[in-house]
Parts: structure tokens; C-alpha cells; sequence
């Protein structure tokens, strides 16, 4: 066996077949032979004179030879690392496994956290897009997880909101409204009137009127856990309180209300862990919070680690009830709060 064959790793070697080795040889040899002969004669032709003295015909072949082996052997060195570097290089982006590409296509995208947070879901879809038609396998990797489309804004147009209700499959929605006319936000929440159960977070800060927030906020929502709603011209037509969800939203952890009428003593308030109310009296007295329904509802939130009271608006002929011994005043242990702010811009 030669010193070529010695050289194989002694792993790879072991693996190979008597015959194959063999014939690595012969073709190692051959190729020497061959180059020896065309060196020499590359010589012979350049220099006649040494066809003359074989001895230093040979000697000047045997350097030449000598030179073009170490030329050879760092052409082969070069390949190898290269192949070596090719094998343990990360895979191209199209043939990382499905997991992961979801997860570089995820984190490439904006994420929507709190209602503070800027998260503009028309600017969502137009990254989306733009991310769908890099090549066929992202567009089908993004069209195959709901999760991707479980976004929906009163921005977008109709066709967007369809494409994201279809796509979204099962998957919980962030419902984001917009200060558009009446109409079409009226016929935005027609859309996704048959979607209530997958609500997750819903932003709603243009609701145009009580009785349109009474349409749209009446639909038990099981999903939701995340809402802030607000009535922009106050209580029109609709004097009774609203039944937030029909009091069925048993997942309903964070909860900003303005100048919205409501029932205080739904059930939905007493799991909060975050609660912020604002401006949500009315003349009529069915309509205002007393403080007494506040104390009442705050008193139920035994998990409550948030709590907000601005400007809340109170009726003057109520504020007795803080103290008055005549009524049922709730002691109230709230032993998870971690954030108290209260203010009145009065």
C-alpha cells in the first residue's frame, strides 16, 4: 500500500473495500507517471541542451515534478477545507427545518404587546406581504399558521379582514378598531360578529355611541384576555348599562374602560389582574358609577395587581356612601396589588 493510501483517515479507510484502495493506487500511480513524463518533455522542449546530459535532465525534472506536487497539495488542501466548511456551514434559509423558519419569519415581523404598545396592523400585513413573496416556500409557510393572520384592523379593507379571517383558522384575534364613519365601523364588527369566541384582545378606542358598544360588547368572548373600550360621544339613545360580554369572559385578565356605561357588577370584573376606568358618568343615574359600586367591584378583584382611577367623575351626591355606615361598604384586601394611581383632573 502506498504512502497516499497510509494517509487516508485511518476511519474512512477501514470502510473501504480492499479492491477500491487498490485501485486508488493504481490511479495515484498512473497519474505520477503521467506527470513525470509530460514534465520531462515540457523540459526537453524548452531546453534541448538537456537531451544532452540525462543526469541533469533528470535532476531539473525531478525539481519541476517536486514544485507542481506542492502546488498540488495546497490545491488539495484549499478543496478540502472548503468542503469541510461547506458541510458544517448552517443550511441555506430554504432548507432550515419548518420550525425554524417560522420562528426567523416570526421574529421578522412587528409584535403586537400592550394596547400602549405602536402596533399598526396595517403596517403588519404590508410586512407580511412583503415576506410572502421572497420565494414559494416562505409564502407557504406562512400561509400554513393561522397564527400569522390572527390579526385584525378597521384600517385594512374589506378583502384584507376576509384573507385574515379565512387564514387565521381557529387561532385567537387582536381586534384593533379605527376613527372611521359610523357605518363602516359598524359593518367592520358585522364582520367579525361570528368571531366572538376566538376574541383575544380587542382595542376599541372610537366606538361611536352606547348603543353601538352595546351591539358590539354584548357577545360572550371565553378567549378574551386583554380589552380597552372606549365611548366617544357618550350615551345617545341607549340609557341602560351595558352587559359587558354578557358577563361571560372567564379568560379576561386586563381591562381599560372610558366613558363607557356598564353593569359593575358583572362577573367579568372579578378576575382582573389589571383594571384602569376613566370618565364613565352619565346625568342619569342608572348610568354613573357610584362609589359604592366602585368599592363593590374593586372588592371582588382578589387577584388585582393594577389598578387606575382617573378622574372616574363620581356623582357629588354620592360621595357620602365612602363613608356612611348606612350601606354594606365592602373591606377590601387587595393582597396582589403592585400599582395604585389615582387622579382627578379637578
Amino acid at each position: 500500500m502506498s504512502k497516499y493510501s497510509e494517509d487516508l483517515d485511518s476511519e474512512l479507510a477501514s470502510k473501504l473495500d480492499q479492491t477500491i484502495v487498490s485501485a486508488i493506487d493504481s490511479a495515484v500511480s498512473d497519474s505520477l507517471e503521467a506527470l513525470y513524463e509530460r514534465v520531462s518533455n515540457i523540459l526537453t522542449s524548452r531546453d534541448p541542451e538537456l537531451t544532452r546530459n540525462p543526469e541533469e535532465h533528470q535532476r531539473t525534472t525531478i525539481v519541476a515534478l517536486q514544485i507542481a506536487l506542492d502546488s498540488l497539495t495546497r490545491s488539495l488542501s484549499f478543496t478540502i477545507t472548503a468542503k469541510k466548511f461547506h458541510k458544517d456551514r448552517p443550511p441555506r434559509v430554504h432548507q432550515l427545518p419548518f420550525d425554524i423558519l417560522v420562528q426567523i419569519l416570526r421574529e421578522s415581523l412587528p409584535v403586537a404587546q400592550e394596547w400602549k404598545a405602536k402596533f399598526v396592523i396595517r403596517d403588519y400585513f404590508a410586512q407580511l406581504h412583503l415576506l410572502r413573496r421572497v420565494c414559494y416556500n416562505w409564502s407557504d409557510a406562512i400561509d400554513s399558521i393561522p397564527s400569522f393572520w390572527a390579526y385584525i384592523s378597521a384600517e385594512c379593507p374589506e378583502v384584507v379582514v376576509n384573507e385574515a379571517l379565512q387564514k387565521s383558522g381557529s387561532a385567537p384575534l387582536f381586534i384593533e378598531d379605527s376613527d372611521v364613519n359610523q357605518e363602516s365601523y359598524v359593518a367592520f364588527f358585522n364582520q367579525l360578529s361570528g368571531h366572538a369566541h376566538r376574541w383575544e384582545t380587542i382595542i376599541c378606542r372610537n366606538i361611536p355611541t352606547t348603543s353601538i358598544a352595546r351591539s358590539i360588547l354584548s357577545a360572550p368572548t371565553p378567549a378574551l384576555r386583554k380589552a380597552f373600550i372606549k365611548v366617544v360621544s357618550g350615551t345617545d339613545d341607549a340609557p341602560a348599562p351595558i352587559d359587558l360580554f354578557s358577563g361571560q369572559a372567564a379568560a379576561l385578565q386586563t381591562l381599560g374602560i372610558q366613558a363607557l356605561p356598564a353593569q359593575w357588577a358583572s362577573p367579568v370584573f372579578s378576575g382582573l389582574r389589571s383594571f384602569a376606568i376613566s370618565g364613565c358618568r352619565d346625568d342619569r343615574a342608572t348610568l354613573g358609577i357610584t362609589p359604592l359600586n366602585l368599592l363593590q367591584m374593586i372588592a371582588k378583584m382578589l387577584r388585582l395587581e393594577d389598578l387606575i382611577i382617573w378622574n372616574p367623575r363620581l356623582k357629588p351626591d354620592d360621595t357620602a356612601t365612602w363613608t356612611s355606615t348606612d350601606h354594606d361598604t365592602p373591606l377590601t384586601n387587595l393582597s396582589h396589588l403592585q400599582c395604585l394611581k389615582i387622579g382627578d383632573s379637578n
